[in-house]
């Protein structure tokens, strides 16, 4: 059995302790926002769109968030609808 290997430097677990209080007051927050919120699929849904559209655009693809909503409505999008497909 090989022995236990130590954290070299020591772990601050004052520090690491500050760091998780700071992060569960930002998700208690966060979950109480989004008790206000009607409908938090189409909150989450709205989100997921936005980070679909601006990964592409790393790569030349050039679309709109209005662009996607069109789309999804069936009606034709302002840039190429390659690019919206794409997204």
């Amino acid at each position: 059995m090989p022995l236990p290997l130590s954290p070299d430097p020591p772990i601050d677990m004052a520090q690491v302790y500050l760091y998780l209080d700071k992060a569960v007051y930002a998700v208690a927050e966060l979950n109480g926002v989004a008790k206000s919120i009607p409908n938090i699929s189409l909150f989450t849904y709205m989100y997921v769109r936005k980070e679909a559209l601006l990964s592409p655009q790393t790569e030349g693809t050039h679309s709109f968030f209005a662009d996607l909503i069109l789309s999804g409505n069936a009606q034709s999008p302002h840039v190429a609808r390659e690019d919206v497909e794409e997204v």
